[in-house]
C-alpha cells in the first residue's frame, strides 16, 4: 500500500513539473514575440534628429517692428556711452569741430537707459529714412529743423522720454537719456506706425566668409578711421568670437 502511495506521489509531481514546463515555454515565446514587436516599433518610430535653423543673434529678420534711430552723443567728455551695445546699426558722421555723432538703431530690445542723447542734424535724416526708423534726438539744428518739418519725420525731441542724469559730472549737454519703453509710450501717443515694411538694409550672414582667396584682400586684424585730428575711431578683431571689438 505504501509502494503504491509512493509511486502515486511521484507521478503527480511529474505531472506537475511537466506543466511547469509547458508554462514556462509558452510565456517565452510570448514575451520574445511581445519584445520583438516592441523592437519593431522602436525602429519604425524612432525620431528624426532635429535639425535646428540657426539664426541670425544681431537682429531677427523677420521683424517687422520698426526701429528707433536714436542720435547719441560721442564726445569724449560724454563717454562711456549707454546702451550702444544693443544697437544693431550705428551710424558714425563727423559733425561741427572735428567731433564725430552717432545715429544708433534699435529694434525689439527694452534697453533701459541709452545716451547721452543729443541734437539732429539734417545729413542723419537720409539714414533714418532709409530704415523707416522713429527718429529720436534732444534738440535740432535750424536746417535739421525744416527738413524733419517737411519730410513729414516721425521724431521724438525732448520731453517726457527723457531725464537727466545729474549723478554725472559732466556738463549739462552730456546728461540726457532715454529708454525703449519711454519711447515707446510717446511713439503711442503720436500714433506713430509701429510695423514696417522695409526690410533690414544688411544681409548679416550667418555662416563662415572666406575671403582669403580674393585678389585684393589683406589682413584686417585692426582697422582705425580717422576723422579729423581729434577724433579716430579704431576695430579690433576678436578672432575666438569673430567679431570686431571697438
Amino acid at each position: 500500500m505504501q509502494r503504491k502511495q509512493k509511486t502515486l506521489f511521484i507521478l503527480l509531481f511529474l505531472v506537475v513539473i511537466s506543466l511547469l514546463a509547458v508554462c514556462i515555454i509558452i510565456y517565452n515565446k510570448d514575451s520574445g514575440k511581445t519584445k520583438l514587436n516592441n523592437n519593431n516599433n522602436t525602429g519604425n518610430n524612432k525620431e528624426k534628429p532635429v535639425v535646428v535653423e540657426k539664426k541670425v543673434e544681431i537682429i531677427n529678420l523677420e521683424s517687422k517692428t520698426r526701429p528707433y534711430a536714436v542720435m547719441i552723443n560721442n564726445n569724449h567728455a560724454a563717454w562711456p556711452h549707454a546702451g550702444l551695445n544693443d544697437a544693431y546699426l550705428v551710424y558714425e558722421i563727423i559733425v561741427e569741430g572735428g567731433i564725430t555723432r552717432l545715429m544708433a538703431l534699435y529694434k525689439d530690445q527694452e534697453t533701459a537707459k541709452i545716451g547721452s542723447v543729443r541734437s539732429s542734424r539734417h545729413y542723419f535724416l537720409d539714414y533714418a529714412l532709409e530704415n523707416d526708423a522713429i527718429y529720436v534726438h534732444y534738440g535740432w539744428s535750424p536746417q535739421a529743423q525744416t527738413d524733419i518739418s517737411k519730410l513729414k519725420v516721425d521724431n521724438i525731441n525732448g520731453g517726457s522720454p527723457f531725464w537727466r542724469d545729474t549723478t554725472l559730472k559732466v556738463a549739462s549737454e552730456h546728461t540726457a537719456f532715454t529708454k525703449i519703453t519711454e519711447l515707446e509710450k510717446y511713439a503711442e501717443s503720436k500714433k506713430y506706425l509701429r510695423d514696417t515694411k522695409v526690410r533690414s538694409l544688411l544681409d548679416y550672414s550667418i555662416e563662415e566668409i572666406d575671403n582669403s582667396n580674393d585678389e585684393n584682400a589683406v589682413i584686417a586684424n585692426f582697422i582705425r578711421v580717422e576723422y579729423s585730428s581729434y577724433h579716430d575711431t579704431s576695430y579690433k578683431y576678436d578672432e575666438k568670437n569673430q567679431v570686431y571689438n571697438r
